[in-house]
């Protein structure tokens, strides 16, 4: 269980991260990477 939560914390982190790095760039989300 120990195992399975944390790996569910990683994935809700990433899913944070990549939600919130297109609002926070002044970029397009499809093309925040090329700026």
């Amino acid at each position: 269980m120990d195992t399975f939560r944390m790996v569910m914390f990683r994935w809700v982190m990433i899913l944070l991260m990549s939600v919130m790095e297109p609002i926070l760039s002044p970029c397009p989300i499809l093309k925040h990477r090329r700026c």
